[in-house]
């Protein structure tokens, strides 16, 4: 298993690679710095690294907040003078709540929660919380400094196949209609509609993953993460008109009339449509030419299918090739 991912160029051999020269300058920087608590600038960095950029910018600004809003609770509470045995209780109880409970949902919240445990106990050890508070932010924030600058070398965008996961959600959709239409026509089985709405499922997955990791990643895009993330929201709605036509009933009309809102015939303009914003989204990775050649309708689903056509119209000043 290990030994699969021994590759240049995999993403796993490159964040092993990046992580361990990132660990050796941080544990360098502490031999020539002497300060208590030496050990919290390499295992910060541990901490924060992840294989990808956007998952590592997005890790460093929930520790770097976390860490910021325990300090500032901490050091709150001790402005108010010496607390007694009792804060000191209340605040390791409070931070070990916050960390338990929010450790898998909400990192930033974990973080604070711990930063208060660790800061408090040290307190009670009779060690100065000022002098920790300081040395806390400061490790943080190298720690945060070095990360992200480590993973800019070399780093593995994961928005940065974005253009290619929209247009891959596309192409998904556009056979679960042409499947959809095939099985209400008898040209099909219905077990293919399972195949067709699965692989739309994994597809809009891959998508979502894509895009968020563009809106942590710093750097230039085609499509920006913001007009990504409004193209996705159009091509969920569009599938979940699809999923509805499938679902009200096995009997419903190809025109879409069962839902009250159109009576143009679903294969006419849909599969179409699709497959020419699959092609645009495609050639926004190689620069290539993605004005429209068609022209959506307005119907029920063809709505969102237009919405995001014109999108990518607003890129350059596209215009559409009649």
């Amino acid at each position: 298993m290990l030994r699969s991912h021994l590759v240049p160029g995999e993403v796993f051999f490159g964040h092993g690679v990046r992580l361990a020269i990132a660990i050796t300058i941080a544990t360098a920087i502490t031999f020539f710095i002497d300060q208590p608590h030496d050990y919290w600038l390499p295992m910060t960095v541990a901490w924060m690294a992840k294989p990808d950029l956007g998952g590592t910018v997005g890790r460093v600004s929930l520790r770097v907040g976390g860490t910021l809003a325990g300090v500032a609770l901490c050091a709150a509470v001790f402005a108010m003078g010496d607390p007694g045995s009792g804060v000191l209780v209340a605040l390791v109880a409070v931070g070990s709540l916050l960390a338990l409970a929010f450790m898998a949902v909400n990192y930033a919240v974990a973080v604070g929660g711990v930063t208060i445990i660790v800061l408090t106990l040290f307190a009670s050890l009779g060690q100065s919380m000022t002098d920790n508070i300081v040395l806390r932010v400061v490790a943080t924030l190298a720690a945060a400094g070095l990360t992200v600058a480590i993973s800019m070398v070399r780093p593995h965008r994961g928005g940065g196949s974005v253009s290619r996961a929209l247009a891959d959600t596309v192409e998904a959709m556009a056979a679960y209609m042409a499947t959809l239409d095939a099985v209400r026509h008898g040209d099909a089985p219905a077990s293919d509609l399972d195949t067709a709405r699965r692989q739309v499922l994994v597809e809009r997955t891959r998508a979502e993953a894509a895009v968020a990791a563009a809106e942590h990643e710093p750097g230039r895009y085609r499509l920006h993460p913001t007009q990504a993330r409004l193209l996705l929201d159009e091509l969920v709605a569009a599938a979940a008109f699809l999923l509805a036509g499938e679902l009200l009933t096995t009997d419903l009309p190809v025109d879409g009339s069962a839902v009250g809102v159109t009576d143009r015939p679903v294969a006419t303009h849909g599969p179409v449509s699709l497959v020419d914003l699959s092609r645009r989204l495609a050639a926004l990775d190689d620069g290539g030419d993605f004005r429209r050649q068609c022209t959506p309708d307005d119907s029920w689903l063809h709505g969102h299918i237009a919405s995001a056509h014109h999108l990518l119209d607003e890129l350059d000043g596209g215009v559409p090739v009649r």
